[in-house]
């Protein structure tokens, strides 16, 4: 700290200091002693002039300094007599984030308070038209000044000037989303992708998939955990015992491999090299280029095997027929095969046929009391009649297709059961490059030849 006094004698006089920066002066105010005159304005202003305060200079405490000094008799010390102006920065046009999408990975914790690993993600995930962030236009800048009047420049404020890119749009300064998907800050540009690229397996590192787009998987996904996707899946690897559910196509450049409990649920066709030990369902169709294995098939479609595909012990409903090399093998439990009709239907039929078994057991059981509540069981009965009625209905929906056929290229081996729409077989022997399907004269299954 630089110190001047200004001494008029035994006046009354006023010392100044100015810190370091020179953006704060400090005075202090001493009466005058025996005969000398009385502190006043001109010693405080005489002393300002003489250390060059020309900014922020605050009269009102220099007044009320100089009054208490003479009133009192006694110094009044270190107070603050003129500010500078601090500069103002800059601001540039720039996007201001939620602060939460810089750390807005999912973690769920349990009750326990332990972390489910399961239901936690790394990702950060958007819906459409969520706000993203908000847009703010350039700000000037403002000059500071020090207490002795030299100009400080403003300077641009430091910031991450993110560039808005892919399904982002600003309305009314606030930046959107336009699409459900991921959410990525990739260096300075920022977007959103309806795209999910996982460069691993699913797993404990990404926890259960759940997104609205495309979903690419590069590793495999694991026993337990769940992937669904409102658009296609691509698995580059294993499906293990694990559930898969989408809303577009499921390619796998591998398989399923799933122990007896995968369950995979797709809404378009599926393609790939081998299903084994588990449920795979389709509204489409299922293309498999080399084998099934202890598998449930269910689809809308045709299931079309590769040029020498397998089939072996498997439960098959296949609306628009089944296309394979080979039906079966020696020495392993034969498959079921039912074309012509639909899963989804006969689902239905087998929910009611369980529902109608639970009230028909209710009503024997009112029935048995000492005093049975007959106007319940009337009731209930009626709904018994109703639930026949559509049972009957259901039975002839769920023949949707008569013209489905089992093509086989290579053996049809013995003991496979197979039925189109409710017309049954079961194959007494191996039987070579045929097809089954119903002769509609006879209403009964036929084995040709292939031409």
């Amino acid at each position: 700290m630089s110190e001047t006094k200004i001494v008029d004698g035994s006046d009354g006089h006023v010392s100044i200091t100015i810190s370091e920066d020179n953006m704060e002066a400090f005075a202090s105010f001493y009466p005058s002693t025996g005969e000398g005159r009385s502190l006043e304005m001109v010693q405080a202003e005489s002393a300002l002039k003489a250390n060059n305060i020309t900014f922020g200079i605050d009269s009102e405490s220099i007044i009320k300094s100089i009054e208490k000094c003479n009133e009192d008799q006694s110094a009044v010390e270190n107070i603050s007599v003129a500010k500078g102006a601090k500069p103002i920065k800059a601001s540039p046009e720039h996007i201001n984030l939620k602060p939460d999408f810089f750390n807005r990975s999912k973690t769920v914790v349990k009750a326990d308070g332990s972390v489910d690993h399961k239901e936690s993600s790394p990702f950060v995930m958007v819906k459409k038209g969520e706000a993203v962030g908000r847009t703010f236009s350039y700000r000037p800048g403002v000059n500071g000044n020090s207490v002795t009047g030299e100009v400080i420049p403003f300077k641009v404020k430091d910031m991450q000037i993110f560039k808005a890119g892919d399904n982002l749009e600003i309305q009314d300064e606030i930046l959107k989303s336009m699409v459900f998907g991921r959410f990525i800050i990739d260096g300075d540009l920022i977007f959103v992708t309806e795209l999910l690229e996982i460069n691993s397996d699913v797993d404990y590192h990404t926890g259960n998939i759940s997104f609205a787009g495309d979903i690419i998987v590069d590793g495999v996904i694991h026993d337990g955990f769940r992937v669904a996707s409102g658009g296609s899946i691509r698995c580059k690897k294993l499906i293990k015992s694990a559930e898969v559910l989408s809303r577009g196509d499921l390619q796998l450049d591998l398989g399923v491999k799933g122990r007896g409990d995968a369950l995979v649920r797709i809404n378009g066709s599926i393609n790939s090299k081998f299903l084994e030990q588990g449920t795979v369902e389709s509204r489409t169709g299922i293309n498999v280029s080399t084998s099934i294995l202890s598998c449930k098939i269910n689809t809308l479609g045709k299931l079309k095997m590769g040029q020498k595909g397998t089939i072996v012990t498997s439960d098959i409903v296949a609306e628009k027929g089944i296309e394979v090399f080979n039906l079966g093998r020696e020495n392993c439990a034969p498959s079921k095969i039912w074309c012509g009709i639909s899963f989804v239907e006969n689902r239905k039929l087998d929910h009611l046929k369980i529902r109608h078994e639970v009230l028909l057991e209710k009503i024997s059981k009112l029935e048995m009391k000492k005093n049975p509540p007959q106007q319940l069981i009337d009731q209930m009965n009626k709904a018994v009649s109703a639930q026949k009625i559509e049972l009957e209905n259901l039975e002839k929906e769920i023949c949707t297709f008569k013209d489905a056929k089992i093509i086989v290229h290579g053996t049809l081996y013995s003991g496979t059961e197979i039925k189109i729409c409710n017309y049954r077989k079961k194959i007494e022997k191996n039987e070579t490059r045929v097809s089954v399907s119903i002769d509609k004269e006879k209403l009964i299954l036929k084995i040709e030849p292939i031409v």
